[in-house]
C-alpha cells in the first residue's frame, strides 16, 4: 500500500521535470532564429542584381531616400550601369557640366562578383540608368531611380524608347559612384546567418535532453532505495 502511494507521487513530479527541460530548450530555439532573421538586412542599402540570369536589373525600379545607397551587384558575363536621360535611352547622360554615374564594364566569370559599384541618392529627382554592353540596353536591361509617382514617364515606357534605340553608347569615363566592396555582401551570402545560428542549437538541444535523463535517473535510484528500504 504504501509502495503504490510512494511511486504514484514521484511518477507526475519525473514528467514534469521532462516537460520543463524540453520546452525551455524549444524556447531558445526560437528566439535564436527571431534573432538570426532580423540581421540579414541593412537599413538605407539597396541591392540591384545586374544580369543575373538574363538582361536584366533586378529589380528595375527602386525608391531611395537622400542619403541611402544603391548597390549593383555584377552576374557573368560583363555588365555595366549608365546613367541617361529618359528621352535617351542608351546614350550617356550630358546635360551642361552635369554628367552620370557610370561604372565602367565589370566581368565576371562566374558566380557574383567581388566587387559592387555603389551610388549615393543626394536628390530624389528621377535617376535612368542602362546596361552600355553590346546590344544590352535595347534587349531591355534598363532601370530607374525613384521612378515619377504618376505621367507617362515609367520605366515601361524608357524600355521601350530603349528597343528602338539606334545605338547603344558607354560614357567615355567612369565616375558618379565607387567600385569596390559591398557594404550588405554578396546578395547569397544573406541566407547564411540562419543556418550558422540554427546549427549551434542541437548541442544545446542535446545538453538539455541529457540533463533531464540524468535527473529522472537520479530521481528513479532514490525511488528504488526507498522502495528498497520499505521492503525490508
Amino acid at each position: 500500500m504504501h509502495t503504490s502511494t510512494l511511486l504514484a507521487t514521484l511518477l507526475p513530479a519525473a514528467g514534469a521535470f521532462a516537460q520543463y527541460g524540453y520546452g525551455a530548450q524549444e524556447s531558445s530555439s526560437n528566439t535564436a532564429s527571431a534573432a538570426a532573421s532580423s540581421s540579414s538586412s541593412i537599413a538605407g542599402v539597396h541591392v540591384v542584381k545586374v544580369g543575373d540570369g538574363g538582361l536584366t536589373f533586378e529589380p528595375n525600379s527602386i525608391t531611395a531616400a537622400v542619403g541611402e545607397v544603391v548597390e549593383f551587384h555584377f552576374y557573368p558575363r560583363a555588365h555595366s550601369v549608365a546613367q541617361s536621360a529618359f528621352d535617351s535611352p542608351c546614350q550617356p547622360l550630358t546635360n551642361g557640366s552635369t554628367t552620370g554615374f557610370f561604372s565602367g564594364p565589370v566581368q565576371v566569370a562566374s558566380g557574383v562578383g567581388s566587387e559592387v559599384f555603389t551610388v549615393e541618392v543626394k536628390d530624389t529627382n528621377p535617376k535612368w540608368f542602362y546596361c552600355a554592353t553590346g546590344q544590352h540596353c535595347q534587349g531591355g536591361m534598363v532601370g530607374v531611380i525613384n521612378a515619377p509617382a504618376s505621367g507617362a514617364r515609367t520605366i515601361e515606357q524608357y524600355a521601350q524608347a530603349a528597343a528602338a534605340a539606334q545605338s547603344n553608347v558607354a560614357p567615355s569615363a567612369t565616375g558618379g559612384g565607387t567600385l569596390g566592396s559591398a557594404a550588405t555582401g554578396s546578395p547569397s551570402s544573406a541566407s547564411s546567418s540562419p543556418s550558422a545560428s540554427s546549427s549551434s542549437q542541437p548541442s544545446a538541444g542535446i545538453e538539455a535532453r541529457g540533463d533531464v535523463r540524468w535527473g529522472l535517473l537520479s530521481l528513479g535510484m532514490a525511488a528504488a532505495g526507498v522502495v528498497g528500504g520499505l521492503l525490508i
